[in-house]
């Protein structure tokens, strides 16, 4: 198990958010799902592989529940979510027939034939997949987005879509649970590049396990190293984003000058030509360097700067 696995699974295994999400995704956010009434599926013994399984269980019903996370998209989705439905009935009726075949219960021809009563009753399993790509997902939803056989376009017995939950235009305010609305929101804007407002919006302190669950989403492994330093199980996120902040442009400085520097020698130092180092510095501009970076740079003045500024290319 890699390690965005093991911070998803143990993020999405809490009972209190997992019931947000499902009655968020099954019950247009009512309450109807209770964290006491989930109990976690050992996935080794009651079904295929997938990330995270929760029983839920009430007076009236029973129903397996079910999350798989992707961080990228797979245009076997559509199958493999079927499938891993498929195995959990394949995997009750296996039980059926065998307590069948201890008990020697069975009445008529039909169940003899069936192996199983005609009282017996599957318990659902619902599965849904939460996709973390920055991008939308663009292709395969449904099995009949992977067959080849197109007149067949108001055949629903062959749609099959899946579940599928996309962090980056899922609507934070549809979960009840503050961590799920925190991690969906922060993840866009992390997306979305957009820094202060996240200092601005979370100035209180956050739960340590939804930071780390938004660092693995997000990839943003420099982020989690800062956030695994920090002492206690609360994070101050501006102060995290703010310490981030200065780790990425003190690496773009020090990038910035190997490269001013290379750059420099050869086409200043070395040929001694004021043209040369004017159009470095346009480069440098065209990147999207700051001032502050580029004056770093060796051979470079406020002066040339400010002529390269002037100076068209």
């Amino acid at each position: 198990m890699n390690r965005f696995d093991t911070v998803s699974n143990r993020f999405w295994y809490d009972p209190a958010r997992f019931a947000s999400f499902m009655n968020a995704n099954l019950y247009a956010g009512k309450d109807i799902i209770q964290p006491c009434d989930l109990v976690p599926v050992d996935r080794r013994y009651d079904h295929y592989t997938r990330d995270v399984i929760m029983k839920w269980t009430t007076d009236k019903q029973e129903m397996y529940l079910a999350i798989e996370n992707q961080l990228v998209e797979d245009l076997t989705m559509p199958y493999r979510n079927a499938m891993y439905d498929m195995k959990s009935y394949e995997s009750q009726i296996r039980r059926l027939k065998r307590n069948h075949r201890e008990t020697r219960d069975l009445e008529d021809p039909l169940e003899t034939i069936s192996r199983i009563k005609k009282e017996d009753r599957l318990i659902p399993c619902i599965t849904f997949v939460i996709y973390y790509g920055q991008e939308e997902w663009k292709h395969h939803k449904s099995l009949k987005d992977m067959f080849g056989y197109k007149q067949i376009n108001d055949a629903n017995m062959l749609e099959n879509r899946m579940n599928l939950v996309q962090i980056c235009k899922d609507d934070p305010r549809r979960y009840k649970n503050r961590d799920i609305q925190m991690c969906i929101d922060i993840a866009q804007l992390m997306f979305q590049k957009d820094l202060e407002t996240i200092k601005k919006r979370y100035r209180q302190k956050i739960d340590k396990e939804v930071v780390m669950m938004i660092c693995a989403l997000t990839g943003s492994r420099r982020l989690e190293l800062i956030i695994s330093k920090e002492e206690g199980d609360e994070i101050d996120m501006c102060k995290a984003i703010e310490e981030w902040e200065e780790e990425i442009s003190k690496q773009a400085r020090n990038e910035g000058r190997l490269e001013g520097e290379r750059h420099g020698e050869k086409r200043g130092e070395k040929r001694g030509e004021r043209k040369q180092i004017l159009q470095f510095i346009q480069e440098m501009l065209e990147k999207g360097y700051t001032d502050e970076m580029i004056l770093s740079f060796k051979n470079v003045t406020k002066q040339l700067l400010k002529q390269a500024k002037e100076t068209p290319c």
